[in-house]
């Protein structure tokens, strides 16, 4: 399990599969931080939402505690040169986009992305922000 390669992974991909991005970075804070960002926008944000942990067994050995479930959140940070309609609209192509881009994505030999959620976080003075949820699933 290798957090950072994962999100390099998920950045290029990103890079790679979403042009109409003016920027993709890692991200850690509080999301209400992107309202007041003055970078250019549209722009992503990848951040590790966490993971849950329970008791995995192994055979003729001792429980551990391992991961279950990874998320990964990419915060979608959009602003409104023309209406906030026009905003929305942008906001869901760009999860398209990112669709697209992650659903599937392999991680590594035994571990691949795929979509679980997405939501509107925030809206203010003309900027959304919508996150969009990944999970890491191992193939058996």
């Amino acid at each position: 399990m290798d957090l950072l390669a994962d999100r390099e992974s998920i950045i290029t991909a990103l890079q790679g599969g979403v042009t109409a991005a003016k920027s993709v970075e890692p991200f850690a804070g509080d999301i209400t931080e992107l309202l007041r960002d003055t970078a250019k926008k549209p722009s992503l944000h990848v951040l590790y939402a966490g993971g849950n942990y329970g008791k995995q067994r192994i055979m003729g050995g001792a429980s551990i505690s391992a991961p279950t479930r990874k998320v990964w959140t990419i915060l979608i940070a959009a602003s409104g040169r023309r209406s906030n309609a026009d905003t929305s609209t942008d906001v869901l192509a760009l999860i398209a986009a990112i669709g697209e881009a992650l659903t599937g994505l392999k991680l590594d030999t035994s571990r691949r992305l795929w979509p679980l959620q997405d939501e509107h976080l925030l809206g203010k003075n003309g900027v959304l922000i919508h996150g969009y949820d990944f999970e890491v699933e191992k193939e058996v």
